[in-house]
Order: C-alpha cells, then structure tokens, then sequence
C-alpha cells in the first residue's frame, strides 16, 4: 500500500513570512519551516493568500524561496477575496464554504491545517472547522529555535483525538464530583 499524500493548508503570513535580504534562509519563517521540516514530510501545501496586489511581491518571493527550499513541495495557491481578517463572520464565511466544497479525499491523502500564520480571527475560525471536521485534519504549528534545548524551528501536531485525554477527563470529572460535594456540604443525597 502507497503513502497517503501529505497535504496542508496555510495562510500566508504577511509578517511573520515577510522576511527579505539576502539572509533570509538563515531565518525562521512559518511558512518555510513547514515545508521544510525533515520530520515532517509535506507533498502539497494549499496556501490562502491575500488576492490584492499589495501582498503579490511577498507571495512571490515566498514561493520562489520554496522552489528553492523546498522543490517536492507542490503549492496551489488559494487566493482569498477582500475581506476583514479580523471580523468573524466574513472569515469564518470564507473558510467554511472552501471547506465545504474543496474535494477531500481520505483515502488519499492526510490533511493537516497550519495554525501559525493568520490573525487571532483566522487561527480561532480554521481551529473551529477543523475541531468540527468541516477540515478532517489535525492542527500543525511551527515555532522558531529558541533556546540551546530547542536550536531549530519546531513543527508540532496537535491531535485533537480527545481519547488520548482520558487522564485529564478524569481529573475534571473527579474536580466536579468533589466541588458538587462541597456545594452539599458534605451532607449525602439521593437526588442528583
């Protein structure tokens, strides 16, 4: 049985992207580290981008430094209209009718959504749609080298299968049972 295809889905960070000058491979950028991380093989990466013409020379340089850094990446490119980043409504709009109609194929392909990149109103919209399984894919995010523990840029999964949170469940469940003790000062009943 062939590898599923791995497939991600971005939005390009117009800052933390945004790097330019001749040194910037040496430095971390979202978008880059994702496609780049050796532990983490991507084949294709979605990339909603902003369709102005403001944002057009950085979606260039970005994709051109991935035809360099990354070359088995292929990257389609996911133009998003005019909207208000940051109202609610119009993005989570957005998100959930691509969602909706892109052509998902499970059997295929693995899917995961770039959580880094975006503002707080695109990061909480496409966490929401993912936690639904309008995106049936896990969360990725890529952090930057920090410290001598941690000397290069991270890509982490979150899995949201919460069966691998039966611990902390348990410990909420048991918080509960002993608070609504508290509330009944201790006294017994037979009436939940």
């Amino acid at each position: 049985m062939s590898r599923k295809t791995n497939v991600a889905f971005g939005f390009l960070g117009t800052k933390l992207d945004a790097v330019a000058g001749a040194d910037r491979f040496a430095k971390w950028r979202p978008t880059i580290a994702l496609c780049t991380d050796r532990a983490f093989r991507l084949d294709r990466l979605e990339l909603f981008h902003p369709a102005a013409a403001h944002a057009r020379p950085l979606l260039e340089r970005v994709i051109a430094d991935l035809a360099v850094a990354a070359p088995d990446v292929r990257v389609v490119l996911r133009p998003v209209p005019e909207l208000d980043a940051w109202d609610f409504e119009q993005v989570f709009g957005f998100l959930h009718d691509f969602a909706r109609d892109y052509p998902f194929d499970l059997e295929r392909d693995e899917y995961f959504v770039h959580l880094t990149t975006g503002t707080h109103v695109v990061q909480i919209c496409l966490f929401l749609l993912t936690e639904t399984r309008h995106f049936p894919a896990k969360l990725v995010q890529t952090s930057p080298p920090g410290t001598e523990s941690k000397p290069r840029a991270q890509v982490s999964l979150i899995d949201l299968d919460l069966a691998r949170y039966d611990r902390l469940t348990a410990r909420f469940a048991a918080e509960m049972t002993q608070g609504a003790a508290m509330l009944k000062s201790g006294i017994p009943t037979r009436n939940a």
